[in-house]
């Protein structure tokens, strides 16, 4: 989720000709990605015994998709010790039910790094924790060998990090070129232990490199790894617009905080030989607070998010593959004031919000 509020940034000559360059719209080029996934981020791994009963709310939303994280410090606590318990309940509680799960493979070890939301300095045990994740869960995995009849609902995508470009989950230095070389060395090793595993990278419009200096994230991550397109098969998303409808869209001013920045992103990558990849949008959501500007009302969420899948399903079919809306549940305090806790398409009684409709008519 972005922790952030505010608009600001500069385009970094990501509009006017570059976007010609994208392929864009359904009439542009045709459609080869197949159904396209509806998913929700309702991480059921944190709720231990009852990861079940909100899997099953998560089903009741229409959805096939859930988004999880796997927390590192659980799956390995210590330097040689790996603990699956957590993620076989996860893993194989999805299956059962005909969920598919997207694992986003973030957070940092404990004995790995200074603190979770760092990217850890040693790449090669991370790679080595994505390589044992994708060798146990993925296609094919040694997970899957006692459960033949599940298998066809093992993980086909691996997420590498979570918004690596913003401070909170890069903790001591936003650094693209950090990152880019962390995916390379985490895809390498993944491929190695499991060639049908697939994997996208995390990617937005800039980046803050210091006070009032915002950097292009897409173009300096390319600069550190120029072959960067062999080690990724998919592009992960977060066109959050704050407490704009997604339609709002004006490329000649910052557009940070607006659904529609998507074209400019795809631009970049497209500048870049990626017009093969395509994109996830593994978070978007609006926050029905009462006590911050950046939050809407009940009726505009479930509205912005129909028109979300509207504009999938038509301007960006031809490289949009997913959609997973950001939350299941609203969580924390009752605090009115901070947006982070008030995504959720449920309440906190249970009570569904009427986006919760709005997905379930928009996942059929």
């Amino acid at each position: 989720m972005l922790y952030l509020s505010g608009r600001f940034a500069s385009q970094f000559g990501l509009t006017g000709g570059l976007l010609l360059l994208a392929c864009l719209t359904v009439t542009a080029c045709a459609d080869a990605r197949g159904p396209l996934r509806v998913g929700l981020n309702a991480n059921t791994q944190a709720e231990g015994r009852r990861a079940g009963v909100e899997q099953d709310r998560a089903l009741q939303a229409g959805v096939r998709w859930l988004r999880e994280d796997f927390e590192w410090d659980v799956v390995q606590p210590r330097r040689g010790r790996w603990d699956w318990s957590r993620y076989d309940t996860v893993v194989g509680g999805a299956a059962e039910r005909g969920l598919f799960v997207l694992p986003l493979l973030s957070g940092s070890a404990s004995w790995a790094a200074p603190a979770w939301n760092v990217l850890p300095p040693d790449r090669a045990e991370y790679a080595e924790y994505v390589a044992r994740v994708v060798k146990r869960y993925g296609p094919g995995g040694t997970f899957w060998r006692s459960r033949p009849e599940l298998a066809a609902y093992a993980p086909t995508h691996f997420e590498i990090w979570n918004e690596p470009y913003l401070e909170l989950f890069s903790r001591d230095r936003v650094d693209p070129a950090r990152y880019a070389r962390l995916v390379k060395a985490a895809v390498a090793a993944g491929r190695a232990a499991n060639p049908r595993a697939k994997f996208l990278i995390e990617a937005d419009t800039y980046y803050t490199a210091g006070p009032g200096d915002y950097r292009n994230w897409i173009h300096d991550m390319y600069r550190a790894v120029p072959d960067l397109n062999r080690w990724f098969d998919g592009v992960a998303v977060h066109p959050y617009s704050s407490e704009l409808a997604p339609d709002v869209y004006t490329p000649r001013a910052p557009t940070r905080w607006q659904f529609r920045r998507i074209e400019e992103e795809r631009g970049a990558f497209v500048s870049h030989g990626a017009s093969s990849k395509p994109f996830w949008i593994t978070e978007i959501g609006w926050a029905t607070c009462t006590g911050n500007s950046d939050c809407v009302s009940e009726s505009a969420q479930a509205a912005n998010i129909a028109r979300v899948f509207d504009l999938v399903r038509t301007r960006y079919r031809s490289f949009v593959e997913a959609v997973f809306v950001y939350h299941l549940n609203d969580w924390g305090p009752g605090d009115e004031s901070n947006k982070e806790y008030w995504f959720g398409l449920t309440r906190r009684d249970g009570s569904r919000k009427p986006a919760f409709a709005a997905l379930r008519a928009a996942a059929r």
